[in-house]
């Protein structure tokens, strides 16, 4: 019971530390019939930290997105997929319009899946990454397209937290 309480502790510190959430129970509409609907204007902002796979030549932002649709966070099993946003469209350029009107929570609502939005800046000193794109050319790492390059590895942490909270939703439920 202390380990299944110190997961939800976790899960929750790292929610508050790390994401923004987006949650059916936010939405002033109802979740069926999402495709004739505008996704909602606002979200809620949680404390800024960094998180655990930011590192200098990552290029990751200090905070990224989330999406639980409302089955997985009632303990149904849901699938994960990260959803990588493109050149000039991170957090600290366009907000949270790639993560909430690309179409991918009207989907994840749909099809039970949760979607992690992971997010990069730009940079102008080194490393040098002046449109906010993931390192496709090596401005991480030489390594840029293994596991063990920064990017991948901090996507498969976020991952790996994900799966964590999935175990205590499904715990919980």
């Amino acid at each position: 019971l202390a380990a299944e309480e110190n997961a939800k502790l976790s899960m929750s510190e790292w929610i508050k530390n790390s994401m923004y959430l987006y949650t059916p129970e936010d939405w002033d509409w109802p979740t069926s019939g999402l495709f004739n609907l505008t996704m909602p204007k606002s979200s809620e902002s949680l404390k800024t930290k960094t998180i655990t796979t930011r590192s200098y030549l990552s290029g990751f932002d200090d905070e990224g997105f989330v999406y639980f649709p409302s089955a997985c966070a009632n303990g149904e099993k849901c699938s994960i997929h990260v959803a990588l946003h493109g050149c000039q469209q991170g957090k600290s350029v366009v907000g949270d319009v790639f993560a909430t009107k690309a179409g991918y929570l009207e989907v994840a609502e749909l099809n039970n899946i949760i979607v992690i939005f992971p997010q990069v800046v730009k940079s102008l000193m080194l490393p040098t990454n002046p449109m906010g794109c993931w390192d496709w050319w090596g401005y991480s790492s030489i390594y840029y397209a293994t596991q063990s390059a920064p990017q991948m590895s901090g996507v498969k942490n976020m991952i790996d937290t994900v799966r964590m909270i999935k175990k205590v939703f499904a715990a919980t439920n």
